[in-house]
């Protein structure tokens, strides 16, 4: 349950940190000073476990983190986001069929935000 909980943590201070440094390009130094922000973060409000998940992420990052791995994870977010947004406009094509307005509308908005986050995975990539 531990291990669940560091790698989600770990996930979750990566795409924080690819979030909030999409205009920069992401470095290892910029992770591990989001890190670091986050530990400051939970260790303010008392959450120990957290602080603990990310101090482990933070000595992880240390020890395997390259640029070269850094910029395949995020190519491979690129990839995955225009996976994404090739499935939601299959989806759409497919309710536009049925002439359901309420339905056509809900795929359009689903679309338009898978498209927004490739955007911002695209940026981040830069």
């Amino acid at each position: 349950m531990l291990v669940k909980s560091c790698l989600l943590i770990a996930s979750s201070v990566l795409a924080i940190s690819l979030t909030a440094t999409a205009q920069a390009a992401v470095t290892c130094a910029d992770k591990q000073h989001d890190i670091e922000q986050q530990i400051s973060y939970a260790n303010l409000h008392g959450n120990a476990e957290q602080a603990a998940g990310l101090q482990k992420a933070l000595r992880e990052s240390r020890e395997h983190c390259t640029e070269q791995g850094l910029h395949a994870e995020l190519q491979q977010q690129v990839s995955e986001k225009e996976r994404k947004v090739a499935e939601r406009q299959r989806e759409l094509v497919e309710v536009q069929a049925s002439g359901k307005p309420d339905k056509i509308a809900k795929k359009q908005q689903r679309l338009e935000e898978a498209q927004q986050e490739l955007r911002e995975a695209r940026e981040a990539l830069r």
